[in-house]
């Protein structure tokens, strides 16, 4: 009798650490400031919510690509709040010289992903290559009314 209560223990204990969910690696992001040398960028945006999973977001050069200011690239992305990349890496080119100094990036969120209304999402920007290594990370909302399970 003894011995069948403890397997049963066991059992249970079992089945409630295959349904405990799994929490993804964390990835810890380090702020880095701007190369003073390089231009620099900046999100332009006023709403800090997303509501679809192929959204627009405008970045701005802070000065015109120059002698002094040299041009660089950068990377933008979509991470949540365990810094799992949830969109595709866009490369933005800061080499304007004209007036329009915006470059329009379109980014398309993950369709595996379940969004939380409640969770934090942030757009990173980075110098390419730069792996851990950001230079701003602006805080979003995703709240996605109904996600398509279609593949287009």
């Amino acid at each position: 009798r003894v011995i069948m209560e403890m397997r049963r223990e066991k059992l249970a204990q079992k089945k409630a650490e295959e349904t405990k969910p799994v929490e993804p690696e964390k990835t810890e992001y380090v702020l880095v400031p701007f190369d003073e040398s390089k231009v620099s960028m900046q999100l332009q945006s006023d709403s800090r919510k997303i509501t679809n999973n192929i959204f627009n977001l405008k970045f701005t050069q802070n000065e015109a690509a120059s002698d002094t200011k040299t041009s660089v690239e950068y990377e933008t992305f979509v991470i949540d709040s365990y810094g799992q990349v949830i969109s595709n890496i866009k490369t933005l080119t800061a080499d304007k010289t004209g007036d329009d100094l915006t470059h329009k990036v379109t980014y398309s969120l993950s369709a595996q992903e379940k969004f939380d209304k409640t969770s934090a999402y942030y757009v990173v920007l980075r110098y390419k290559g730069a792996g851990t290594n950001i230079l701003s990370k602006t805080q979003y909302q995703i709240s996605i009314e109904f996600a398509s399970d279609f593949d287009f």
